[in-house]
């Protein structure tokens, strides 16, 4: 007897900004829905058939479909979701994350960091990551020009309610694991300094407007506002 069809699972996105949890999420969900994880433009030609879970890391979705790597029909068809958070705490993540990494000049000082950041950062695009391309507002991968890419924006702020829906819509029954998030220094104490309050506003307005977070550091510890979803704004 023949063996039945490999049948592909359902075809979801997500769209990987970074500093966001997408890690855990990724490990989360990779067993979860078998999505895979490609992060190069080979991977994608190499791995991708078109159909079923997938995130390709940082790389901009805009650009994999202008160079023919990703079907506008698949984004058409599947769910595609990403995670926000506070731009506040994403840029207070950014600041202790950078110097980790390799071939990144070194800073002295939130005030240092804030400056190469308003010096211009590299684009996001054909690559998972170049130089401070992470530093980028989080609108850069959720908006293309049509609007926004994505079906829905859940926050990083309460992953309970991700959680709830692909436990619904897809089966998925483990909760998504503890991310990294607190592990750095209390983002607080960085803006006692009403000044880095002001830059950090100018850097992510976008985000501040597109995700509706509030414009007050002293607001990140409350609850965040409801999910953007592309209904509503289309």
């Amino acid at each position: 007897m023949s063996e039945p069809p490999i049948t592909a699972g359902p075809d979801i996105l997500f769209v990987w900004v970074p500093k966001n949890a997408g890690t855990s999420l990724s490990k989360w969900l990779m067993p979860e829905l078998g999505m895979l994880k490609l992060k190069t433009p080979d991977a994608v030609a190499a791995e991708f058939s078109g159909c079923g879970a997938v995130t390709f890391g940082h790389l901009d979705v805009s650009a994999l479909v202008a160079a023919s790597l990703v079907a506008p029909a698949f984004l058409t068809g599947a769910y595609k979701f990403a995670v926000s958070r506070n731009p506040f705490a994403r840029a207070a993540s950014l600041y202790h994350y950078m110097p980790r990494r390799k071939g990144i000049e070194r800073y002295q000082g939130f005030a240092e960091f804030l400056s190469i950041l308003e010096g211009g950062v590299d684009p996001i695009g054909l690559y998972n990551v170049r130089g401070w391309s992470q530093c980028n507002p989080q609108a850069r991968w959720l908006l293309d020009r049509s609007g926004l890419l994505v079906d829905d924006v859940w926050r990083v702020e309460a992953l309970g309610d991700l959680a709830a829906h692909m436990r619904a819509a897809y089966g998925v029954e483990s909760d998504p694991p503890r991310s990294n998030l607190g592990d750095y220094v209390p983002a607080q104490a960085l803006y006692e300094d009403g000044a880095a309050v002001d830059r950090v506003r100018a850097l992510y307005a976008e985000d501040f407007d597109l995700l509706r977070y509030g414009r007050d550091p002293a607001d990140m510890d409350a609850s965040p506002p409801p999910i953007r979803r592309r209904a509503e704004i289309a």
